[in-house]
């Protein structure tokens, strides 16, 4: 997986349906972007928990219809061990090359052990032998945590099939401990606002939200970090995801429609005014 910063890409929407004119001219935009390496499709961002595999598919046949120079990552996240293993297998048909992106499976509380099974299942058969994948370690969604331990057991089984991991645990000690045992895994932080030290400490590249507006404004090296207003900025886009930054993105005509899927929804509160005051250039 290159190096750098992924965007997890929203999935605009227009009454009710997927807009593929309005994703297609937000990847025209951030391949103008000379800070991003590539897209992740249907993670939380995305919406993809609440789209229908026939949504999933209109994306696909229209990104690979474009055939953007973007590195494709696809979000093949659920419940469903077999429902994955079907979706990945059809994301394959459009994207050869995508890595695919796996996370625990969300509301059973899949101990260490359902976690390896439910992975091994996946990353181990037969159609998705050339598959190459990265697990996604976010327990503020599935509910539970992928050990380091159970990654490693998973790197040993698998080996260069499993090319990364996505950390958004916020611990940036089981960093440290991942990076203390000898397997080689690219670790990609999955929190715009700890970039920057985990960047210090040994990550390579990061899946951002924000990153739909600026990959610019988010790259660092070892040694820099944000400023303060664009600290703001990503406290803002993380108050409410994806509603915030489909809010920025519509705001600056980056997408067309800023609608939301079911069971997501736009509250009361009116945030325009907090889009002009912090991204007024």
């Amino acid at each position: 997986m290159d190096h750098g910063i992924h965007v997890a890409i929203v999935t605009p929407i227009k009454n009710g349906q997927i807009d593929k004119e309005s994703f297609l001219k937000h990847i025209t935009y951030l391949e103008k972007d000379p800070k991003c390496k590539g897209i992740v499709l249907f993670g939380s961002t995305g919406e993809g928990s609440s789209m229908t595999l026939d949504q999933k598919v209109v994306i696909m046949n229209a990104l690979a219809t474009k055939k953007t120079k973007l590195q494709v990552t696809i979000g093949i996240g659920g419940i469903c061990t077999q429902d994955i293993i079907d979706c990945a297998i059809i994301s394959k048909k459009y994207f050869p090359n995508a890595i695919m992106m796996l996370s625990p499976p969300p509301y059973v509380k899949a101990s260490q052990n359902s976690i390896t099974r439910h992975f091994s299942e996946i990353i181990g058969n037969d159609r998705l032998a050339t598959t190459k994948f990265m697990l996604y370690n976010i327990p503020s969604r599935t509910g539970v945590t992928i050990s380091v331990e159970t990654i490693v057991l998973l790197k040993y089984a698998f080996g260069d099939r499993i090319v990364a991991i996505k950390d958004a645990t916020g611990n940036v000690v089981e960093l440290c401990k991942l990076k203390s045992h000898d397997i080689t895994i690219d670790v990609f932080c999955g929190d715009d606002n700890l970039y920057p030290a985990m960047k210090a400490l040994g990550a390579v590249g990061l899946v951002s939200v924000y990153g739909n507006y600026s990959c610019k404004e988010l790259a660092v090296t070892d040694r820099t970090y944000y400023n303060a207003m664009l600290q703001k900025r990503i406290a803002w886009v993380g108050l409410e995801n994806p509603r915030m930054i489909k809010h920025l993105l519509g705001y600056k005509k980056i997408i067309d429609n800023n609608d939301l899927l079911p069971p997501l929804a736009y509250g009361d509160d009116d945030v325009t005014n907090d889009v002009k005051e912090l991204f007024t250039l």
